[in-house]
C-alpha cells in the first residue's frame, strides 16, 4: 500500500500522529494506562473479567447455563467500574476514540466528496 502514498501525504499523516501523541488526552491516557499496568489488584480484576467473558461465550455456544457465571461477571464489572483510576482511564479512552472517529469521519467525508 505504501507505494500508492507519496511523501507529502506520509509526512502529513506523521504530523497528525505526532499532534495526537502530544495532546493532553493522549498523554493522560498513557499515564493512566501505565498506572493500571502497575496496579496488580486492578490488572488481576481485569484479567478475571476477561476470563469470565471467554467462559460465558463458550458456555453460551454450548447452550449451557450461564446464570451464576453472569452474576459473577456483573459483580466484578460493577466492582471495576467503582475504581476511580479505571473510570478515569475509560473516560480518557472514550475521549481519544471520539477524536479518532472525528478524524476518520472528516477524511471519509472529504474523499466521498472528491471521488463521488
Amino acid at each position: 500500500m505504501e507505494k500508492f502514498m507519496n511523501d507529502p501525504i506520509i509526512e502529513k499523516v506523521e504530523d497528525l500522529v505526532s499532534i495526537i501523541k502530544n495532546s493532553e488526552e493522549y498523554q493522560q491516557y498513557m499515564m493512566l494506562k501505565e498506572k493500571i499496568q502497575k496496579n496488580i489488584e486492578l490488572t488481576s480484576l481485569i484479567e478475571n473479567i476477561k476470563r469470565i467473558q471467554k467462559e460465558l461465550v463458550k458456555k453460551e455456544a454450548n447452550k449451557e447455563d450461564i446464570n451464576e457465571l453472569e452474576k459473577e461477571y456483573f459483580h466484578l464489572l460493577e466492582k471495576l467500574n467503582q475504581i476511580p483510576l479505571y473510570v478515569d482511564f475509560k473516560n480518557t479512552q472514550r475521549s481519544l476514540n471520539e477524536i479518532y472517529q472525528s478524524i476518520k469521519e472528516q477524511l471519509d467525508d472529504y474523499f466521498n466528496k472528491v471521488f463521488n
